[in-house]
């Protein structure tokens, strides 16, 4: 019983649906492929002006070193923000004040852990920008 209960955990669920139906995935993207290159003309010239002012921001911030340390230290300091929140968080779970946190609907734990999010999100994307410059 113990095998038979392994196979229904979802990973493995899952895991085995993407075997299966993986000579499919491929057609899906080509399918996305397909719909995006059917857009209209103002859509499509917009989001490649979007990429090209973003590559050649890239390029020109990468030509600065002191632009270049400007973004590292960002980066560093999103970093610690976020780790203080966590830090923060952690805090107040010890000490009680979020001992109910649980019982409250869904909504109002995803608000309150919002700037958790919101700083991870950050980082997140200034670190990948700094990579890119780098």
């Amino acid at each position: 019983m113990g095998t038979l209960s392994m196979f229904l955990e979802p990973t493995i669920i899952v895991g085995l649906l993407i075997a299966i139906f993986s000579n499919y995935l491929g057609k899906v993207g080509d399918l996305f492929v397909s719909l995006i290159k059917r857009l209209p003309p103002k859509i499509t010239s917009y989001c490649r002006v979007r990429k090209w002012s973003y590559s050649k921001k890239v390029l020109l911030s990468s030509k600065n070193s002191n632009q270049v340390t400007y973004e590292i230290v960002r980066t560093f300091t999103l970093l610690l923000l976020f780790i203080s929140t966590i830090v923060i968080y952690l805090f107040l779970a010890g000490s009680g004040t979020f001992k109910g946190l649980g019982s409250l609907p869904i909504s109002v734990q995803y608000f309150i852990n919002c700037p958790l999010f919101i700083f991870e999100i950050l980082w997140l994307l200034q670190k990948d920008y700094t990579k890119k410059i780098d």
